[in-house]
């Protein structure tokens, strides 16, 4: 009767413990909140093409492309070899891609400059003196604490008809500390790298004289 009573009175004890940590949240606690961030654009005096933006080239911005390992809503970093880490509570606030693709418009008004550029397909037939392309290969802060960048990027003029320049940029750039918010700085500095580089192509292709053909002779 004793050892029956013991045994009884230990199933009790016990069930009340676990009562009392489900009441703490759980054997685990609490999950920690989320935390989001966003990409920034580059500011005005970091700007070196800002200029007069007033009827500047009408300037399209196709929606950037990006691997299907960044395309997630969790902060991506790499691992060991080929591992890589999704961050659980620390996330983009908007898809990556379209943080992306509004960072590069912003840049490239401020870079060209211009005040006519868009980075939405309305379906209406715009006019578009350039069109820019990009290819996200790689974005995400590395074992050395660096954020590495790879894009291809394509330029194209005559309302994307006419192939300017395909070039592959290649950026670095370290970051402040080992939390998230560093590696967004850092994603939004390497971010403006590249598009001081479709700058630069968009500038000089503007400063190159544009040669007309004659019209041909009328024959007698």
């Amino acid at each position: 009767m004793k050892a029956h009573c013991g045994t009884w009175m230990w199933s009790f004890a016990a069930g009340v413990l676990l009562i009392g940590l489900g009441a703490c949240g759980g054997l685990g606690g609490p999950n920690p909140p989320n935390h989001y961030y966003v990409l920034n654009a580059a500011s005005t005096a970091s700007a070196i093409g800002v200029g007069q933006a007033q009827h500047g080239p009408l300037i399209g911005v196709s929606p950037v492309s990006l691997p299907a390992y960044l395309d997630q809503a969790g902060i991506t970093t790499r691992g060991a070899g080929n591992e890589v880490v999704r961050a659980e509570y620390d996330r983009w606030a908007g898809p990556l891609g379209s943080e992306i693709t509004r960072v590069v418009g912003e840049n490239l008004a401020l870079m060209v400059p211009t005040d006519r550029l868009t980075t939405t397909q309305t379906g209406r037939s715009i006019s578009l003196d350039y069109l820019v392309e990009i290819e996200i290969a790689a974005f995400e802060r590395d074992q050395s604490g660096a954020v590495q960048l790879v894009a291809r990027w394509s330029l194209f003029s005559q309302d994307g008809n006419n192939l300017l320049t395909m070039q592959t940029s290649r950026i670095s750039r370290p970051t402040s500390g080992s939390d998230y918010d560093s590696d967004a700085a850092a994603m939004s500095s390497a971010l403006e790298a590249l598009c001081h580089d479709i700058a630069a192509a968009i500038r000089e292709n503007l400063a190159t004289p544009r040669t007309t053909k004659a019209p041909p002779k009328a024959t007698k």
